[in-house]
């Protein structure tokens, strides 16, 4: 009976993530346009990674439904469970910068969220010369190699750290896709 109380509960939780979430684009996407000023807009990417923090800490792994990611070449926003496939574009001889946000509850809770690093397959990195591309004050740039091949896709690792009010840290790895174009 309890399942069934807490449906609506669950329904409304997730209705009023994706809210947030929304409203949290339209801001990023803002200022998105206004970082590509001067330069060729939606050829370098921006990735942003949205979690809710207070939901997710506590889990003992990753759960998706507390995740969101954006890509801010098409647009395109995946949560839950399809946040798995999600697939960034990016262009070759262009950069791509990686950022994190909590939700507006969480923040105000203390929480926060760093990118620690993005990790290529080895096997199937047909973007960038390294395979590790570190962190730096909580984001992660790195520019696509120049390629002289066809349209590659090449799965990846976004690794993240999330730190509670109390100072206690956990990192969570999320694994998509970007598709790299000439």
């Amino acid at each position: 009976f309890n399942h069934i109380i807490m449906q609506p509960y669950s329904i409304l939780r997730n209705a009023l993530f994706l809210m947030l979430v929304t409203f949290g684009l339209s801001a990023c996407k803002s200022q998105f346009v206004l970082e590509l000023e001067g330069e060729k807009a939606g050829r370098n990417a921006r990735i942003e990674l949205f979690v809710d923090a207070e939901e997710l800490f506590d889990k003992s792994k990753l759960d998706l439904e507390d995740c969101a990611l954006w890509d801010g070449v098409k647009g395109n926003v995946n949560k839950g469970n399809s946040v798995k496939d999600f697939e960034s574009t990016v262009y070759d001889k262009n950069m791509v910068t990686w950022r994190g946000s909590v939700d507006s509850d969480s923040r105000k809770k203390g929480y926060s969220i760093k990118i620690l690093q993005i990790e290529m397959d080895p096997e199937k990195n047909c973007v960038f010369d390294k395979v590790v591309v570190a962190g730096k004050s909580g984001m992660v740039k790195a520019k696509v190699k120049k390629r002289g091949e066809d349209d590659c896709i090449s799965p990846y690792s976004i690794w993240f750290e999330l730190e509670n009010p109390d100072g206690n840290t956990r990192v969570f790895r999320l694994d998509p896709f970007l598709r790299a174009i000439r």
